[in-house]
């Protein structure tokens, strides 16, 4: 529920990036998530480790993720000779810091659609005397080198997900009584927000594949699997401006293929009217996400973070007139915040739900100081980040121990009563579930969830210690 899914995400990541290798070399893909142990997991590993690949590639983001990715490096490393190449977004952050582990050989920095093709042909003719690459960090001896920036991809050059590399079936989310499989439009985000990754990841740069393209995709896609709907993980799609979005809607209904979308912002969403929205419901909407982080102008100062509340509260209002769903996601643990900034936030929250049947909020995520940001590089005095791989496994946006700027949030039980009431105070699990069960027990929680929330009372709280031996794996 707290990640919004009930299969794992779609590895768009990696799909991306092999969607042009995979013209000259055999590409197998394996996913750790689909196995139900570890052992059989690493029993189909080995297998393939037998095979003598030319390289194995992990795709690793911030956190307990990286956990994993290590175990599975270290096993790669004392079963084979192939290398350790690692991608996504931590890496790229950190190649140095990255590559200092024993374990790893290589990292693609960055987009790996061009870069791997050449990194491959490369290694095939050289091994590990291979000459520079743009976007390739590379450690011979124990030096690390690299070879430069790459520039961004022509977004038009960039091939379909080659969803023929994994069974699809294992990647349909469910939603609201339809199924969806992800898809991104775009790259990048228009905004500056002092916290994002895109700062460095993208560059600051926003791209978008023309609505056609992603039509005509989509339409061949939908004729060799079954599916219902897309969900667009771009970060901002609304800010490609109305007459792309009301374009791509034109196109969806075309196709006759619902659609959702993961990110917007709300200065984007108050140049739409309240006819363009239902509009887009006709075009098959059914649910957006809005980034409203904090309701405290005094930190949505701080953060970069365009509009205000009210700015908010009337876009809310427009989509009154609509069934699509709003998504509102909620940051905490922002440096200098206070207790009275999250009670601003929380009283949005509530007068949200009131202005919109529709509005769903996101569990209070923990602000994570992703080095290369603008907001790390301010406060990285105060939190000068992990040093090893190993330390920034222990990151991640549910852990009250991501960082140590605020004061309140280094009470274990404070954050995961504030977390636990705030995943179960609206009808998500209505949305995202089809277990009956689970649903009828979310219900008769909502108003005990409710009331914890507005007034954060959280003693005596034996439902938090409930849901932690049912889930004990949200909170690490």
């Amino acid at each position: 529920m707290s990640d919004q899914r009930n299969k794992p995400a779609s590895p768009l990541g990696i799909l991306a990036a092999v969607s042009f290798l995979k013209k000259n070399y055999e590409i197998l893909i394996l996913d750790q998530r689909l196995f139900k142990s570890d052992k059989k997991f690493y029993i189909q590993l080995h297998k393939l480790l037998q095979l003598k690949p030319l390289f194995v590639g992990l795709s690793v983001y911030t956190g307990g993720m990286i956990a994993f990715a290590l175990a599975i490096s270290k096993y790669i490393k004392e079963n084979s000779t192939s290398p350790v190449v690692w991608g996504g977004v931590h890496p790229s952050l950190l190649p140095r810091q990255t590559l200092e582990n024993p374990y790893i050989d290589y990292v693609i920095q960055g987009e790996g659609e061009l870069t791997l093709p050449e990194f491959s042909d490369s290694l095939a003719n050289h091994g590990q005397d291979m000459p520079p690459i743009q976007g390739v960090w590379a450690k011979k001896n124990g030096h690390i080198s690299y070879g430069g920036d790459r520039e961004l991809i022509d977004m038009q050059r960039i091939p379909p997900v080659p969803y023929e590399l994994v069974n699809f079936g294992d990647y349909l989310q469910y939603y609201n009584g339809k199924t969806y499989i992800y898809y991104q439009a775009s790259r990048g985000c228009p905004r500056h927000c002092l916290y994002c990754y895109n700062h460095t990841f993208n560059r600051g740069k926003f791209r978008a594949q023309p609505v056609e393209k992603i039509i005509s995709e989509l339409q061949d896609l939908r004729k060799h699997h079954v599916f219902d709907g897309i969900f667009f993980v771009d970060d901002n799609i609304f800010a490609l401006g109305k007459e792309y979005v009301l374009n791509l809607g034109r196109g969806m209904k075309t196709i006759g293929l619902s659609w959702a979308v993961q990110g917007s912002d709300i200065v984007a969403l108050k140049e739409y009217t309240e006819d363009d929205f239902m509009f887009l419901e006709s075009c098959g909407l059914t649910r957006l996400t809005v980034g409203v982080e904090s309701a405290s102008k005094k930190i949505r100062s701080m953060i970069g973070k365009r509009g205000t509340p009210q700015d908010i509260e009337q876009v809310m209002a427009k989509l009154r007139q609509t069934n699509i769903l709003i998504w509102c996601s909620y940051v905490i643990g922002f440096p200098g915040e206070t207790i009275d900034d999250l009670r601003e936030s929380i009283a949005l929250l509530f007068r949200l739900q009131r202005i919109n049947k529709n509005v769903r909020n996101s569990p209070f995520y923990m602000y994570i100081p992703f080095p290369g940001t603008p907001l790390y590089e301010r406060y990285k005095h105060v939190f000068p980040g992990p040093q090893t791989l190993e330390e920034w496994a222990n990151v991640g946006w549910e852990r009250e121990r991501t960082n140590s700027f605020v004061d309140y949030l280094k009470d274990t039980h404070f954050f995961q009563s504030l977390f636990l009431t705030s995943l179960l105070d609206d009808k998500k699990v209505t949305d995202f579930s089809d277990n009956k069960f689970l649903i009828f027990l979310a219900d008769c929680y909502r108003p005990i969830a409710c009331w914890r929330l507005k007034h954060l009372f959280f003693k005596f709280n034996i439902e938090l210690l409930i849901f932690k031996t049912f889930f004990p794996d949200i909170f690490l």
